[in-house]
């Protein structure tokens, strides 16, 4: 079986203690499992909600 290749990326809001452990818990998720991931932080938040 092939094994397919993944890329994610992680759109964050904020510097927040919840932001930060779902940044980390993903980007230990993509080390494991050998996934390109990559963190783009929006740099005006308060503009989409």
């Amino acid at each position: 079986m092939r094994r397919r290749e993944y890329r994610v990326v992680l759109l964050t809001a904020g510097d927040d203690q919840p932001t930060r452990t779902l940044t980390a818990a993903v980007t230990d998720w993509a080390q494991r499992e050998g996934v390109s991931v990559k963190n783009v932080e929006a740099k005006d938040p308060g503009r989409f909600s």
